[in-house]
């Protein structure tokens, strides 16, 4: 069974997948760098991966070491690392630095918008759930080409999108990644039901910065396609 775990190391969170162990107490050094691979190397699922040679400070930053990592597992697409201020900005605050959408695969050969925030330059121009994206920076959004959008997604630039909306017709828009602040809240209603009213909502996660459900919002996830 795969279980999530978060680790905090010299001001460096890390994430993903582990195994069993009844140690997991590891000793930091002062380069974050050789911490991730210490943590790795306790706990990490697939540690038996890690050659006994893998050096951490041939690694620009932390963020590469867990990507090399990762590189030696194919079954490994979510493990990462992150800042203590990263992780407060996201978790905590409830900000995230995103392009305000989900996206989801329909089938090979059709990516589908999962949601779209309010208060983004996405909800903005008129996004909503269940649009098809044809394209992104003229690259098709196929599932063979994942790697290549998921690039384009964890950049910085604004990425043109090519989508097709509920009514069929062809939208190009041009969009920025931005700070958006999220109530964690896809979906809420009144149900009536033999009389009586049933408050329904649907979460997508459960972050501490949620206090109220707010507005129906159709809501969060890393930007990542799977």
């Amino acid at each position: 069974m795969l279980a999530a775990f978060l680790l905090l190391t010299s001001s460096i969170f890390f994430t993903g997948c582990k195994k069993d162990s009844s140690n997991t107490d590891t000793n930091t050094t002062e380069d974050a760098r050789d911490s991730v691979l210490a943590i790795c190397r306790d706990v990490y699922l697939w540690y038996e991966v890690i050659p006994s040679n893998f050096n951490a400070k041939s690694y620009d930053t932390p963020q590469d070491v867990m990507a090399g990592i990762r590189a030696l597992q194919p079954l490994d697409r979510f493990s990462f690392v992150f800042t203590e201020d990263e992780y407060q900005q996201q978790f905590v605050q409830g900000e995230y630095l995103s392009y305000g959408m989900g996206f989801k695969f329909e089938s090979n050969a059709v990516l589908r918008v999962s949601y779209s925030l309010r208060g983004s330059q996405a909800y903005a121009s008129g996004v909503r759930r269940g649009w098809t994206i044809t394209k992104m920076n003229g690259i098709d959004a196929t599932r063979p080409n994942v790697d290549q959008l998921n690039s384009l997604l964890n950049g910085t630039g604004a990425i043109s999108f090519t989508f097709i909306d509920n009514a069929g017709q062809q939208k190009n828009l041009s969009l920025a990644k931005a700070s958006i602040a999220d109530d964690e809240v896809m979906y809420r209603s009144v149900i009536l039901s033999g009389g009586k009213k049933i408050g329904y909502l649907v979460y997508n996660s459960f972050l501490t910065a949620t206090q109220n459900p707010g507005t129906p919002n159709e809501k969060n996830s890393t930007p990542w396609i799977g």
